[in-house]
């Protein structure tokens, strides 16, 4: 009968404290609006029809002239009041890891509960 040797066996504890250096890195950039949906424009477009795309297109116009720049606005104004890193990192944190009890990588994507609720 063999013994298991005890977990801290060929471990070294470490001297650095996690969030040490925490507040000396910058925040996290909010990503230009304009730049974004382009992006997303230019991600779709090999994977739709050309009439899907053409559709997304016009919707991607409305959002820039209409709801976009208020919701990012918002998004600012939040990035500004929140004492975290970065304007994601409560939903990162909680949201995206400690309240999902399944498969993490699909359950921490924002995209997926729009998707998939």
């Amino acid at each position: 009968m063999s013994k298991n040797p005890p977990s801290n066996v060929g471990r070294q504890r470490s001297s650095t404290i996690t969030f040490k250096y925490q507040e000396q890195l910058p925040r996290l950039p909010i990503p230009d609006l304009t730049h974004t949906i382009e992006f997303y424009l230019e991600i779709i477009e090999p994977l739709v029809s050309k009439k899907d795309y053409d559709d997304a297109k016009v919707s991607c116009e409305k959002f820039l002239q209409n709801e976009g720049p208020i919701l990012q606005a918002r998004l600012k104004k939040y990035d500004a009041s929140t004492s975290a890193g970065s304007y994601i990192e409560k939903y990162h944190n909680n949201e995206g890891y400690l309240k999902v009890d399944s498969n993490v990588v699909i359950n921490s994507n924002p995209v997926s509960k729009i998707l998939f609720p």
